[in-house]
């Protein structure tokens, strides 16, 4: 499913979006035994490391004038 999400903030550098879906509502991204996340989570450009996070450089993205958008998909190691 899509849902579009829009964040209205001025930004003049790259900057990089991490997101992750709270299923559970509890307000933090729930971790499984060995540390990996169990709920859903993306970030931008298209970063991804199946186990830790990609980095930083790896994220950033360059604002394009008054309007960037981002198209984001939520993985989850519990996937593969």
């Amino acid at each position: 499913a899509n849902t579009p999400v829009i964040i209205p903030v001025e930004l003049k550098d790259k900057f990089g979006v991490v997101i992750y879906e709270d299923t559970n509502e509890n307000g933090e991204l729930d971790m499984g035994i060995f540390g990996q996340p169990t709920e859903r989570y993306g970030f931008s450009n298209g970063a991804w490391k199946f186990l830790g996070r990609p980095e930083h450089e790896e994220m950033l993205v360059a604002p394009k004038g008054n309007w960037t958008e981002l198209r984001m998909t939520l993985k989850s190691v519990m996937d593969y």
